[in-house]
């Protein structure tokens, strides 16, 4: 999912298009997927879509692998999801799993998808998400465990209480297919009836007794997310020392 803006990071530049360690943050996921044969890829844009196309190609290891899709309206991560899904359905008959992650992300590595991937057929699970363990949750979903049960609870809505759950979403999750494609259609929406989480996934498909399965990323800072420029200054920091990029 890329079709984000540059305001919270003070730019006019695409968000996905945002440098870490001389590469833009969409094309090195672009590369990450290639590198364990993830095809096709499909990439929601939006906000200045022709750029970001133009730029993903150029940059792009194996553009041949890439078809792009445009969602019209910044309704959120839900409805991202089900542009790009459109896109599938349309022209990919045989996919039987999809996985789906965020631009801003840049740090995260070929063998963490490969392991979620694994465990999600291993457990013949409906849908697996990433999580991870931090020190500072500001500003992420918080992963919430009862018994057997799990969800995630953006920060925005949730209690005091809630907030203090250092354990947090990471952003990659991999579906069935057809569970996506049944459950897309029925969540509810935030934010005035605009925006469509697509964490609430969880909760809905737990609750109609379906397979949800989750894997801790082994190193956190994997999945640090871009949203501010110190962030991004953070995310090229940690590029240098500790990935080879």
């Amino acid at each position: 999912m890329a079709a984000g803006t540059g305001y919270r990071l003070q730019s006019q530049l695409p968000k996905p298009l945002h440098l870490v360690a001389n590469k833009s943050m969409i094309v090195r996921l672009v590369d990450v997927l290639d590198e364990i044969r993830i095809q096709p890829i499909i990439i929601v844009v939006g906000y200045q879509a022709e750029l970001v196309r133009s730029e993903v190609l150029s940059q792009a290891s194996n553009p041949k692998a890439l078809k792009f899709i445009v969602q019209e309206k910044q309704l959120g991560t839900g409805d991202a999801c089900n542009t790009g899904l459109r896109a599938i359905e349309e022209s990919y008959s045989d996919i039987t799993d999809i996985i789906v992650l965020n631009c801003d992300t840049p740090l995260l590595q070929a063998g963490t998808v490969s392991k979620l991937i694994e465990l999600h057929k291993h457990k013949q699970a409906d849908m697996t998400f990433l999580t991870a363990e931090v020190d500072d949750p500001s500003g992420l979903g918080r992963v919430l465990r009862n018994q057997s049960k799990v969800s995630i609870i953006e920060e925005s809505v949730a209690t005091a209480t809630q907030k203090q759950i250092q354990e947090i979403n990471a952003g990659l999750y991999c579906f069935k297919r057809e569970i996506l494609a049944k459950n897309l259609d029925i969540l509810n929406p935030h934010n005035n009836q605009t925006h469509f989480y697509l964490t609430d996934l969880v909760s809905l498909l737990v609750d109609n007794g379906l397979i949800v399965e989750t894997m801790e990323v082994s190193n956190s800072l994997e999945i640090i997310g871009v949203n501010t420029p110190d962030q991004l200054a953070r995310c090229n920091q940690i590029a240098q020392s500790y990935f080879q990029m």
